[in-house]
């Protein structure tokens, strides 16, 4: 990739999101710990932190978003974060451990119910 583009945080966020989606987990960590070192996280880059907890999800691996998520601070925290992880503890069907984290949002939107309710039917659908 070309130097210019190293120092841009959409540019970078969206190479996460392409990784993940490739399955190369390992370079996707590597480009977010880049962004991280290069103090690129800030507020409007929460959109990075949601790319990385959506990207474990897709791979299945809700243990390393789950702990990604207790890391971002709480001021980056949004509908988008929680939805991702939220996301991912229905997938895998944790809803338990999905109930826990939305018990702590301060702030439920339409968007964020809904994923939980829909967890929901889908856990009870997979039981009957």
């Amino acid at each position: 990739m070309h130097n210019n583009y190293r120092n841009n945080n959409v540019v970078l966020t969206s190479e996460i999101h392409m990784l993940m989606k490739l399955g190369d987990i390992q370079m996707a960590e590597c480009v977010f710990k880049s962004v991280k070192k290069q103090g690129f996280l800030h507020d409007h880059d929460k959109v990075t932190y949601a790319a990385m907890i959506n990207g474990f999800g897709l791979n299945g691996m809700d243990h390393e978003a789950a702990e990604l998520y207790k890391t971002v601070p709480m001021n980056l925290r949004d509908e988008i974060t929680h939805s991702c992880v939220l996301n991912t503890y229905s997938h895998s069907g944790l809803l338990d451990k999905a109930r826990i984290i939305f018990n702590e949002i301060p702030v439920k939107t339409v968007k964020i119910i809904t994923i939980m309710v829909s967890s929901s039917i889908l856990f009870i659908m997979l039981v009957i």
